[in-house]
Formats: structure tokens, sequence, C-alpha cells
């Protein structure tokens, strides 16, 4: 993984575990997207990682909590990955947009 990439991995690791984002993560994932000129493969990649690091290899969709759902709805729009990536909820869908 592209050092980019592995920074971009660690804000969003962080971000789960507070389930908030500060003003300077913020801006740090607004720089690595803008420098960054990542591809959606190697974004694709980062947000595989995450879901490996946060739930292994699939995320059940069962085992999840509303708070769970809430922050992975959060990181989704932070990484600004698209929402048919993840399998949310309807009544979580809003928040990931």
């Amino acid at each position: 993984m592209a050092p980019l990439q592995q920074a971009l991995l660690r804000v969003a690791v962080q971000i789960f575990d507070r389930g908030s984002v500060t003003s300077e993560e913020r801006l740090a994932l607004a720089s690595i997207h803008g420098s960054a000129g990542l591809t959606p493969r190697q974004l694709a990649d980062v947000f595989e990682s995450f879901v490996r690091i946060t739930w292994g290899d699939v995320i059940d969709e069962e085992a999840l909590t509303a708070e769970d759902w809430a922050r992975l709805a959060m990181i989704s729009r932070e990484l600004r990955v698209p929402t048919h990536w993840v399998p949310f909820p309807e009544e979580v869908l809003d928040l990931a947009s």
C-alpha cells in the first residue's frame, strides 16, 4: 500500500475509534484526496483494509450496532466512498451521503 493510502487508512481508523472527526483530520483528508489523486482501486483498497481491520473480511450486517452503522457511514462520507460499496440499512443511508 502506498504511503498516502496508509495515511488515509490511519486517519480512518482513528476517526472510527473515536467516533468523530476533528477539523485537523478533515483538513488532512482533504489534503490526501487533493494531492494523492487516488484511483478508485486505491481508495477501494484503503476501505477494504479498514473493514478488515475493524470487522474481519466481511461486514456482518446483523452484528453491527446502530452506533457501528453511524460510524461506518461517517467513514464512508469522510473517505468519499461510494455508498453502494456498503450494504447500508435504509435508515443509515442518508448519513453516508
